[in-house]
């Protein structure tokens, strides 16, 4: 059970890919670029605080959604500002992106993924 539900019911909640309200755009935005400036840690945090809001997809299998909301989040956070996005950490959604393509079983995709984690991490 996931806070009341079970995790299908929740992961039905959420639909891929990431398209964000004008709110949370406002929100990411101002977080992004406090972020984009600070240490990789901020950066791995700043996902982490993301990951929490979609999980429950990857728990329920839906992992090729999951990849989808990750991806969204990214092509977002590049279109705020693009040469920030390029500056900032981004290991930790390769790496989310490359576990759930290995659940999934798509193997290439998941080694495209660890390598892109494994050259944010150099």
């Amino acid at each position: 059970m996931y806070r009341g539900h079970s995790i299908n019911q929740a992961a039905a909640a959420i639909t891929a890919p990431f398209v964000p309200g004008a709110a949370y755009q406002k929100y990411a935005e101002d977080i992004f670029r406090q972020t984009a400036s600070s240490s990789v840690k901020k950066h791995g945090e700043f996902f982490d605080a993301i990951h929490s809001q979609f999980v429950t997809l990857f728990h329920a299998r839906r992992y090729f959604e999951y990849i989808d909301y990750w991806v969204g989040v990214l092509d977002f956070l590049k279109s705020i500002d693009s040469q920030l996005f390029d500056k900032i950490h981004k290991g930790t959604p390769y790496y989310f992106c490359g576990v759930a393509s290995f659940m999934a079983q798509d193997y290439q995709r998941s080694a495209f993924y660890f390598y892109a984690a494994l050259i944010e991490d150099k």
